[in-house]
């Protein structure tokens, strides 16, 4: 299947050869008379299967299904061969995509006679292969009809959408697909595949401005849409009851390729003349990179899935979302430039323009030298900046911190609004206060400290969204500005805005009256805006980075963060001449616990688990998840008797642990442990956890809820020599029952 994408331009171009289609004369065009006699044999096919006609239901849902991709097939090719040109080129190229589905539709019906049922099939690799025809249709719509940076925003907006509608669907799927392995993922292929193509055709559509109205382009990506839509039905029913024949879920595919063919059949160039339509389309493609970034960041960051097997594609789909957003900024930024740089050809022409009437007329001379003189001044303070512009982007796309972007802030403010006074607020945390970032002039508030007010609406900038300005400080009647009081000049309140939230605002402050005018306002604002981006980019960075390193469900660490760690505090350990031990936890009998109880009253015992171990461990040390239900603990200055007597602390505090497992039932857990440690072990990380895992294992052998320390195999000071010396393990033993019990309450 494939979507029909409209060729965007910036003007009216000629229209296709294809007539407009009209069911009046229906009998004279063979386009829609194909397609009418087509839609009347599937009608009839879904009679038929609705029917069970002969017992046969799945025979004839078959039929309507290869009907409709052949239906759809027949129009384009015959729209094709009426075109000339683009129109032509593109309508081949979704023939191309409606005949690659047609051959996966043709081995499907061989497979169902043949009772192959199985996924993936090498149908599947025509269905989904289809799209890939689609794309290039996109990509001859777009070229030639925007400028080339225009054109790659194209593309990076259709990606955007492209892993945003991956991430949705992840975030419902992904658990439940990765317990049927490459099966699963193929069935959650079908969805992202067409309603991400579907997603590209409207970016392509509004980039074009194509004429709204049922037909073309619209109808096309609502057929895909469709599709994706069916597949994602169908995916959600048959996790309860497989779907069967005559099953309504089975004639949105029909229906969904026939909108393709029609909308393949009647697409055009025309483009909409309409300035209201155009802001639409201009506010829309502007708000879906948005959109996606903020959809995909939020399902990652308030998705509870539990984890499957480590790192969930879910995690890398909003990642490679936040990539394509930088990239899009980066084309854009080279966009503006392309178009700062037309300006400035502009005006330089503007200047031999005037030498030139200099030159023919004498008497003007001394006015042209002076409007030279001036031009040239302006030239100047254009170049500075555009310079000082252009390196304050630089500094800040590099910052980390808060405090980086908001020092470039305060060099590059004054240069391009010179102020007597003024300062960054950002807001906390907690957002009900403003604390002063950065500050520059005279009787410059201290860093760190609050203005007196209450609440940060109270400053006028803030509370408008927008640049404010107070004209005459001194003028009893002026609102002024709590947050940055002054007794005389004017003060600018210019708000940091990033994707509609506001971070903090920027006050300047002038001695003279009504001081700011629009230009010095608007750049104010850009600096104050391109602040306030690059402080969303770093503290989104910062928050994936913290989200990569922790377990969704027990809030420790894990092995990702716990390995580079643990080789710092080795090679600090060994520099200091101080020991150093890790001691491996693996809950008893966890499996059956969750098969007893169910999956959430496992993840309530994983929680209580954590709770238990950070309460019984010193704030010196480290547990971290290292896997589904195996724990680590690094502890800091402990030798092998010291980490035995710890791993034995946590065990203990395990038995008197009771887990609610539901409404008046309880449940208990125990751990066996396994310890080592660089005084008995020696300093290598992966020797040092391998000799711990192998003594857990014995802790497992011997009856589990219990401690055992890996064998010594580095001798106490003075014992290299003494016979007495052996390589056993040390085990410290519990008399408690292993396992795991239930008891009611009460």
């Amino acid at each position: 299947m494939t979507v029909t994408v409209p060729a965007p331009a910036l003007k009216p171009v000629e229209r296709s050869v294809l007539p407009r289609l009209s069911l009046a004369r229906w009998r004279d065009d063979p386009v829609l008379f194909v397609f009418v006699v087509g839609v009347a044999i599937v009608a009839l096919l879904f009679t038929l299967t609705a029917l069970n006609a002969g017992g046969q239901a799945s025979l004839w849902e078959n039929a309507h299904w290869t009907a409709g991709v052949a239906v759809a097939l027949a129009v384009t090719l015959l729209a094709a061969r009426r075109s000339e040109g683009r129109a032509a080129l593109i309508r081949g190229w979704l023939a191309i995509s409606l005949a690659v589905y047609f051959v996966g539709q043709i081995m499907w019906d061989v497979q169902v006679a043949n009772s192959y049922l199985a996924v993936p099939a090498p149908s599947d690799i025509f269905y989904l292969g289809s799209t890939a025809a689609a794309v290039v249709a996109l990509a001859v719509a777009v070229h030639g009809r925007v400028s080339n940076l225009e054109e790659r925003a194209v593309y990076i907006d259709a990606a955007l959408v492209f892993f945003a509608i991956s991430t949705g669907v992840l975030a419902l799927y992904e658990p439940t697909a990765a317990q049927s392995g490459l099966a699963g993922f193929v069935l959650l292929a079908y969805p992202i595949f067409f309603m991400a193509t579907a997603g590209a055709a409207l970016v392509g559509a509004l980039a074009g401005r194509e004429k709204p109205g049922f037909r073309g382009a619209y109808v096309a990506l609502f057929g895909f849409a469709l599709n994706g839509l069916a597949w994602l039905i169908w995916i959600e029913a048959s996790l309860t009851a497989f779907p069967g024949p005559g099953s309504p879920i089975n004639y949105l595919f029909t229906i969904a390729m026939l909108l393709v063919g029609f909308g393949a059949a009647t697409w055009t160039d025309e483009v909409s003349e309409s300035p209201i339509y155009a802001g639409i389309a201009s506010t829309l493609r502007g708000a879906l990179p948005s959109g996606a970034l903020l959809f995909s960041v939020g399902i990652l960051i308030f998705q509870t899935t539990p984890a499957v097997n480590g790192i969930q594609a879910l995690h890398v789909a909003p990642a490679i979302v936040v990539a394509l957003s930088l990239v899009r900024q980066w084309v854009l930024s080279r966009e503006n430039g392309r178009v700062l740089e037309q300006v400035r050809s502009s005006v330089e022409r503007e200047q031999l323009s005037r030498e030139r009437a200099q030159e023919s007329l004498d008497a003007q001379r001394e006015r042209a030298q002076e409007s030279l003189d001036a031009q040239r001044e302006s030239e100047t303070r254009y170049r500075s900046t555009v310079d000082t512009f252009n390196r304050l982007s630089e500094r800040i796309s590099f910052a980390s911190t808060d405090t980086d972007v908001v020092s470039a802030v305060a060099i590059a403010m004054p240069r391009l609004v010179p102020s007597c006074r003024g300062d960054v607020l950002l807001q906390n945390p907690s957002e009900d206060r403003l604390i002063v970032a950065a500050a520059w002039g005279d009787d410059r508030p201290a860093i760190g400290s609050s203005p007196p007010i209450d609440k940060p609406i109270q400053c006028p900038g803030i509370r408008r969204g927008s640049p404010y300005q107070i004209a005459d400080a001194s003028d009893d009647l002026s609102p002024g500005c709590p947050a940055h009081p002054a007794s005389q000049g004017s003060v600018l309140c210019v708000p940091m805005l990033a994707m509609g939230q506001i971070i903090g605002v920027v006050h300047l402050q002038r001695p003279e009256v009504d001081a700011f005018e629009i230009d010095t306002q608007y750049q104010a604002s850009r600096v104050a805006e391109q602040a306030a981006l690059a402080l969303a980019n770093a503290r989104l960075v910062r928050t994936m980075e913290g989200l990569a390193m922790t377990d969704p469900l027990t809030g420790l660490h894990n092995a990702r963060f716990f390995d580079p760690l643990m080789d710092r505090e080795l090679a600090a350990a060994s520099r200091e001449g101080r020991s150093l031990a890790v001691a491996m936890i693996d809950l008893d009998h966890f499996k059956q616990f969750n098969d007893a109880h169910g999956h959430p009253a496992g993840d309530e015992a994983l929680r209580a688990f954590a709770r238990t171990v950070l309460g019984a461990i010193r704030e010196s040390d480290t547990v971290a998840r290292y896997g589904g239900e195996e724990f680590v603990v690094l502890l800091r200055n402990t030798d092998l008797d010291g980490a035995a007597r710890a791993a034995e602390k946590i065990r203990t505090a395990l038995e008197l642990l009771v887990v609610e497992i539901g409404p008046g039932r309880f449940g208990r857990i125990t751990a066996s442990f396994g310890v080592a440690s660089t005084d008995a072990q020696g300093s290598d990380r992966l020797e040092l956890l391998k000799e711990a895992d192998q003594a857990l294992y014995e802790a497992k052998q011997l009856g589990r809820n219990r401690v055992v320390a890996a064998p010594r195999l580095i001798p106490p000071v003075g014992a290299a020599a003494h016979p007495a010396f052996r390589r056993e393990p040390a085990l410290v033993a519990n008399t408690a029952s292993p396992g795991l019990e239930e008891q009611a309450a009460g």
